[in-house]
Order: structure tokens, then sequence, then C-alpha cells
């Protein structure tokens, strides 16, 4: 655990740095939002920009069930959520350092996907690596990085 207390302190630096960092946050141990974007040329003209926002929440062990747990992941997102005039891709993680949990997913495209999508997914940290949805491997490799 010691391992992985210092390497949430290279998260949260990021987070602060580049976005926002809460500790605590409502039931939470911390919430964490950064913004990435990436823009789409063509022919040195912009085409379009994603925006791509990340919700980081933290629990040590879920005090309900996993899919309730997930539920209310869901619910709280409505409040938080970023919403860009450009394309988006908003992604909400609910990190559980203790325990073993499924790595669920769920998504919703705005516009048929033209517009934007969220998604939400369950990460756990289970014998010493970062065990999330594949649907999420990107974002699971990012956090991974601060964690290795």
């Amino acid at each position: 655990m010691k391992r992985l207390s210092s390497s949430l302190d290279s998260l949260r630096d990021f987070f602060q740095e580049y976005g926002r960092w809460e500790e605590p946050f409502r039931d939470f141990l911390f919430y964490g939002k950064v913004k990435f974007t990436t823009v789409h040329t063509t022919f040195f003209m912009k085409d379009y920009q994603i925006d791509h926002f990340l919700y980081l929440f933290g629990v040590k062990e879920l005090q309900v069930g996993p899919k309730e747990a997930f539920s209310r992941l869901k619910e709280l997102s409505k409040g938080l959520i970023s919403l860009s005039p450009d394309h988006y891709l908003s992604s909400f993680v609910l990190f559980v350092f203790e325990g073993r949990v499924p790595s669920l997913y769920s998504s919703k495209s705005i516009w048929l996907g033209f517009r934007g999508k969220v998604e939400w997914g369950m990460f756990s940290f289970e014998g010493g690596k970062l065990v999330y949805p594949p649907q999420m491997e990107g974002v699971g490799r990012f956090i991974s990085s601060f964690l290795s």
C-alpha cells in the first residue's frame, strides 16, 4: 500500500497542475478532473477538436455492492459533466483500492457518437497491478503510468 500511496502522490500532482483535485470529496477519498484536447487537421487546417475530460474518484473499498456503487457513479456524473462546444469524450472512473471488484463498463453516445460520448468504468488495484475494463484501455494505461 505504501508504493500505491507514493504513486497516488504523482497522480495528485498531475491533476493539481493540469486540472482539479479535491481531497476528500463527498463519500470519496478524492476527486480529480483533467481535460485533454486533440485537434484533427487536414492540410494544416483544423477540421475538428476533441475534448477529453477524465474524472477520477477514489475509494478505499466499496461500502455497497459493485453494481450499486457503479450506478451511484453514473448518477453523480450527471451533476459534474462538462459539455464542450466541440466533440468530446467524458470518462468517469471509480478507482477501488482494496478488495476484488469487477471491471464494470458502460457508455452512452450523444448524437449517434458524432457529438460525443460519455463512459463509466470501475478500476481496481489487485496484486500490484491496475485492473480496468478493456474498453477503457487508454485511460487505464494513462493511470497505470503513474502507478509504476
